[in-house]
């Protein structure tokens, strides 16, 4: 395996180490502080170079792409996304 290869992999081990720890401390955040589960889908990515995302849910993989939808479509249409969570 070439540098750039070895290089590629240990920057997505330690991409997936740290989107895991951030999963664990966030799911414990939201159940402390709403005392339920609470979904959210986080996606990270190299600066200028959003093609390549990775991310981390602790949802459905058909709800997180919902969520990514409705997200997308706000800020094509320059919607205010309010910081709170309630039911619309």
């Amino acid at each position: 395996m070439g540098e750039a290869k070895r290089r590629a992999r240990s920057d997505l081990q330690k991409a997936e180490q740290v989107l895991d720890a951030i999963s664990e401390s966030l799911n414990g955040l939201f159940l402390d502080a709403f005392g339920k589960k609470i979904e959210f889908c986080l996606t990270m990515w190299e600066a200028n170079k959003p093609r390549y995302v990775n991310y981390v849910a602790n949802a459905d993989k058909g709800i997180v792409v919902e969520a990514l939808r409705a997200t997308a479509d706000q800020l094509e249409a320059n919607e205010d996304m309010p910081r709170t969570m309630g039911e619309a």
